[in-house]
């Protein structure tokens, strides 16, 4: 019974992760469901996931029954034997007294009673067995980047020098190569416009930098030093991402605003808060720095995000600033003010500017485009 129980209980697992997964898409967007009417339709779809996960419990509860049913049956049958055999013996052989019998019945109980605990053990072995073999197949699994065993540092003198020397880059399973032989140098300081079409390489050529890949060939450098070579954490540090959906989580303001950096005393805070003009607003919530901000965000207007995320990325203080598409869900009069106010507050830092709309780029003093895997110098404009 052992593969079927397991069987079962993973394909219930299963269903489970159904359920979950339609909850987290569907509760999130509530408002667009009712807006296009799909209330019936996503109702079918929830109690379709149910029944299935009902099915699967119901198959597994079955199951379990079975496996415990037929020993408990045995032990029956044996005590059921036992009695009939003493009773033989008492009555028609006398060769057994009705104390032994019952001495014996007794024993017999006290062998059964762990035997069946043991059982009820080794059901919920079976189905925990499952779930562990999930969570070891993750904790496992061989992480996309290596860290350098003795990692490299930083000069002192780091200021933000870009350089990517002849790198090639695919997807693990992909043929078709994202990046071919791509150079750039981006001097201290320089602010360089990327576009290109919408599956162009443009997030991979920062995944590169941020190095949540390695490339197939070529390297890499951040002033000077292969990224390879450096720390996670630390090039982590020093390479701040600002991307067209703010991650923000469930807790405090300040909580957000320091999440990179969870050292940083209120007063650090509160400067960058100002500094991203978000201070007033924060100040006048019920409770200041410590207002909950609700899941994922959702009590802030999609400015407030904004200025949050830039406000993160101040008190981080890195070298280079990547900002992922940062303005592309806000309005062009907006789009003006928030470049204006990054390019100040972060003049004399690397920025490093990702969309698919050139007009967005304004006062880069490099604009490269990105297609078919090969990266073109433009005119800036």
């Amino acid at each position: 019974m052992r593969p079927k129980v397991e069987r079962r209980t993973r394909s219930m697992r299963e269903r489970v992760s159904d359920i979950s997964a339609f909850l987290l898409e569907t509760l999130p967007a509530v408002k667009f469901i009712q807006s296009v009417g799909a209330e019936e339709r996503e109702t079918r779809r929830l109690g379709g996931l149910n029944s299935a996960y009902l099915d699967d419990l119901l198959r597994l509860q079955v199951t379990e029954f079975f496996t415990a049913a037929v020993p408990n049956f045995l032990v029956s049958a044996s005590r059921a034997l036992v009695f009939f055999a003493g009773g033989y013996l008492i009555v028609v052989d006398r060769s057994m007294t009705l104390g032994t019998l019952i001495a014996f019945s007794s024993y017999l109980g006290f062998a059964t009673g762990p035997v069946q605990s043991l059982l009820g053990i080794y059901v919920g072995v079976l189905r925990m067995r499952v779930s562990l073999r999930r969570v070891m197949e993750l904790t496992l699994a061989e992480p996309d980047v290596q860290q350098a065993e003795v990692p490299a540092t930083l000069p002192p003198e780091a200021c933000g020098a870009v350089r990517f020397e002849r790198v090639s880059f695919r997807y693990p399973g992909s043929e078709t190569p994202v990046l071919t032989d791509v150079s750039l140098d981006v001097a201290p300081g320089a602010k360089v416009g990327v576009i290109g079409e919408s599956g162009a390489g443009k997030t991979t050529f920062i995944d590169l930098l941020h190095r949540h890949f390695d490339p197939e060939a070529g390297r890499v450098l951040l002033d000077g030093v292969d990224v390879r070579d450096l720390g996670l954490a630390e090039l982590r540090r020093h390479v701040a991402v600002v991307a067209q959906d703010i991650v923000l989580f469930r807790g405090s303001i300040a909580d957000n605003i320091r999440y990179a950096v969870p050292e940083a005393d209120p007063a650090a805070v509160e400067n960058a808060a100002r500094l991203a003009q978000i201070d007033d607003f924060i100040r006048a919530q019920p409770q200041g720095y410590d207002t909950p901000i609700g899941e994922r965000g959702a009590r802030l207007s999609g400015g407030q995000r904004q200025r949050l995320a830039i406000a993160r990325a101040l008190l981080q203080q890195p070298l280079v600033l990547v900002l992922d598409e940062a303005t592309s869900a806000v309005d062009r009069e907006t789009e003006i003010r928030l470049t204006t106010e990054i390019d100040q507050l972060f003049a004399g830092r690397t920025r490093i500017v990702i969309t698919h709309r050139r007009e967005a780029l304004t006062g880069v003093d490099m604009l490269v485009e990105i297609g078919a895997g090969r990266l073109v110098l433009r005119e800036a404009a």
